[in-house]
């Protein structure tokens, strides 16, 4: 739960209307407010068990001298307490209005928050001011790292199922201290993260990640994408590391890269593929392929024949039986396409090429198709 200074205000309103020492605890046994002049109570004072496992199903009890009434919020529970007297009834609806009043200000406070981080994301630094960074901001002694969780959009996300979302991305990465989980939209979230172990902790983010999308099939029957942006120095710059998350889920899907989370600093050539212009990837293909080849009727065929070859390490046999062909009709089309693009399919160095010209190939037909119409 939050715990700053507007929450705090909030509470001391609450403690001077009930007029007694009054408190809050989080389901961690934290305490988060306490109204009176002892320590030694706001020390000792803990949630009775009774109230925790839910015994006596009931929110509110009475016990050692305290009464206690559950609360419980969409992403976590918290326990107020205050001094007993003799009217029960009374206590409970005292301890149910400053719920109440808890909650409303809680929720303009976790509001401002997302807005806060929705902005950082999205639009950078100079949409927030020092103070925000000051009152909002987590800490992140060796770096910060964004986790975008997109819902996919045949999914339809009701109210209910976005705080579900939130409460099983709270669970999931429950061993971790530092992060805020923003809701950016009903399909998109991120989850902010500050490494504070220098050691693994921003490897351990990456391995939770991959645990994501069955857990939100599982739990809550939705398709995600994950993905994990690069590792930024401050937070001032998690719109780097969110926008670097964006690129890498589009180039995994682009390039139909099977995985259960998209890592930035490990998608390899499809980032580079894909961080390239238009005409520039254009252009490659036409001096690696040749204008003719690429006019040629029989273009598409030997490509895929020729990336069955390369993905079985250049080899004849294997590669025959992938495509259900003879081996002499195999070595046939591998000899027609050689001779078309003056390329040696069977050598390494040439090989590569052809590789990267057909990545690249593949890059164009989901966001430029219309550039691989050559005129035949």
């Amino acid at each position: 739960m939050n715990s700053s200074k507007d929450i705090r205000i909030q509470l001391d309103r609450i403690a001077q209307i009930i007029n007694r020492d009054f408190g809050v605890i989080d389901e961690r046994e934290n305490k988060i407010y306490y109204s009176g002049e002892s320590n030694n109570a706001f020390n000792t004072i803990t949630v009775p068990e009774e109230l925790k496992n839910d015994i006596e199903d009931s929110d509110f009890l009475q016990k050692d001298g305290y009464s206690f009434f559950r609360y419980a919020g969409s992403d976590s529970t918290v326990y107020l307490y205050m001094k007993s007297r003799d009217n029960t009834e009374n206590d409970r609806r005292l301890l149910e209005l400053a719920a109440l009043a808890y909650e409303n200000k809680e929720q303009i406070q976790k509001s401002a928050v997302n807005h806060f981080y929705q902005s950082l994301l999205i639009d950078g630094p100079k949409s927030v001011n020092q103070s925000e960074l000051t009152q909002y901001g987590i800490k992140g002694e060796h770096g910060y790292v964004v986790v975008n969780i997109y819902i996919s959009s045949e999914d339809y996300i009701s109210n209910s199922e976005s705080s579900s979302i939130t409460v099983l991305l709270k669970g999931i990465f429950s061993q971790f201290q530092t992060y805020k989980i923003v809701i950016l939209n009903s399909q998109k979230y991120a989850v902010v993260f500050g490494i504070n172990e220098e050691k693994d902790e921003y490897e351990q983010i990456i391995e939770t990640s991959t645990t994501i999308r069955d857990t939100l099939a599982s739990e809550l029957m939705v398709d995600a994408y994950v993905s994990v942006g690069s590792l930024v120095a401050r937070l001032t710059e998690i719109s780097i590391s969110y926008k670097d998350a964006e690129t890498a889920r589009e180039a995994g899907l682009v390039f139909g890269l099977d995985k259960e989370c998209y890592v930035y600093d490990k998608m390899g050539i499809e980032k580079l593929i894909y961080g390239l212009p238009i005409r520039n990837c254009v252009s490659f293909l036409k001096e690696t392929l040749g204008v003719e080849f690429l006019k040629d009727k029989n273009a598409k065929e030997l490509l895929y024949t020729v990336k069955t070859f390369l993905y079985n390490n250049q080899n004849v046999s294997e590669s025959a039986r992938a495509l259900y062909i003879h081996r002499n009709t195999l070595v046939y089309r591998l000899d027609k396409f050689n001779k078309l693009t003056n390329l040696d399919s069977t050598k390494f160095e040439e090989g590569m090429k052809i590789g990267i010209a057909l990545m690249i190939m593949k890059y164009l037909e989901k966001k430029a198709p219309g550039e691989l119409e050559f005129e035949r």
